[in-house]
């Protein structure tokens, strides 16, 4: 009897998402990221992105969706304590919609303040020029403080703390970082300014019976970067995988992403 009872203290917890939805896109990012983008502080300076076990469980949720290839959360927000990379991990799920959505996937990045918003920004960068074969698919505006795909098919904008310079834009996909620090009169305002699109293609969603067909990911099992040419990343990496856990220091802390029109995805096998 306790050894039964050990034996269960000792089995890894199972992924909350299985529980509710039909699957979840962070193997898939989690190969992205150990296999494209490399870390540039501390001692991870030079080592591949990997997720830890309780990132992966995290984001397990975060990026998981239902059987009609809807993610399963329109806002999520995620809270860990500070120093566990949270910004370098924002601006790498940031690179990773701007790389596999289908359209024209057009990325807002925003913080209570210009100089954090910087530093998200900076994140991102870092990781394109760090790689070459990101390199070759995107380019860096810093004057802009945009990063464009090279075809010319999905951008992200370092945006401005100031809610007068919020509206206009066409968001899927919106990132809040230090989420816990948008308290005064005027940073409300830019939040709702950044998230009134979010809320309006939530609603129109509901009025949907089933999601169209152009909104199907580049990053199915089934996809083929030949017939999905909105697809930015090689064959080889389409196809899902699953990555190892356990090297570097990366985390999430006080953040927010939310998402206006959802990528279409077909549950793993």
């Amino acid at each position: 009897m306790a050894a039964a009872s050990e034996t269960r203290r000792r089995r890894p917890p199972r992924d909350a998402w299985r529980v509710y939805a039909a699957g979840s896109e962070v193997d898939h990012f989690g190969r992205f990221c150990c296999e494209h983008l490399l870390q540039s502080e501390d001692r991870w300076e030079g080592q591949p992105l990997v997720l830890e076990p309780w990132q992966r469980r995290m984001l397990g949720e975060a990026l998981a969706y239902d059987a009609d290839g809807w993610p399963s959360w329109c806002s999520v927000v995620i809270v860990a304590p500070r120093k566990n990379g949270k910004t370098a991990l924002l601006a790498a799920l940031s690179l990773y919609r701007l790389l596999t959505s289908r359209g024209r996937p057009e990325i807002l990045l925003a913080a209570p303040s210009d100089r954090v918003a910087g530093r998200l920004f900076d994140a991102a960068a870092r990781f394109v020029r760090r790689s070459g074969e990101l390199s070759r698919l995107l380019r860096i505006r810093d004057h802009a403080g945009e990063i464009v795909r090279e075809d010319g098919m999905g951008i992200v904008y370092r945006m401005s703390s100031d809610p007068k310079h919020l509206y206009g834009y066409n968001p899927t996909h919106v990132v809040c970082d230090e989420l816990a620090q948008w308290s005064t009169p005027t940073l409300r305002r830019a939040y709702a300014a950044l998230t009134w699109a979010v809320g309006l293609g939530r609603r129109r969603r509901s009025s949907r019976s089933r999601p169209p067909e152009r909104h199907r990911s580049a990053t199915t099992p089934s996809s083929d970067a030949s017939s999905t040419p909105e697809s930015m990343l090689p064959t080889s990496f389409v196809l899902r995988g699953s990555s190892s856990a356990g090297c570097g220091k990366r985390g999430l802390s006080s953040g927010a992403t939310t998402h206006r029109r959802p990528t279409r995805m077909t549950p793993g096998r």
